[in-house]
């Protein structure tokens, strides 16, 4: 597993504290591009670290697994 720093830690540990969001507001959040942060939450759901819960509407929320 490999973990790009800073980024999937920022949302790992926005998950963490907030509990499940989508990736407009963990962008916000992180100060990462809603891009960045779309790319990366589906290597953090391969290496089973977040799950998705969505939809919501046209959203997708992503929490941390477990």
């Amino acid at each position: 597993m490999k973990l790009r720093q800073p980024t999937d830690f920022l949302i790992l540990e926005e998950l963490e504290e907030k509990g499940r969001n989508v990736a407009t507001n963990l962008a916000h959040h992180t100060g990462k591009s809603r891009k960045n942060v779309n790319t990366r939450l589906p290597l953090l759901e391969d290496y089973g670290l977040v799950q998705k819960i969505g939809p919501l509407s046209s959203l997708v929320c992503t929490r941390l697994r477990g």
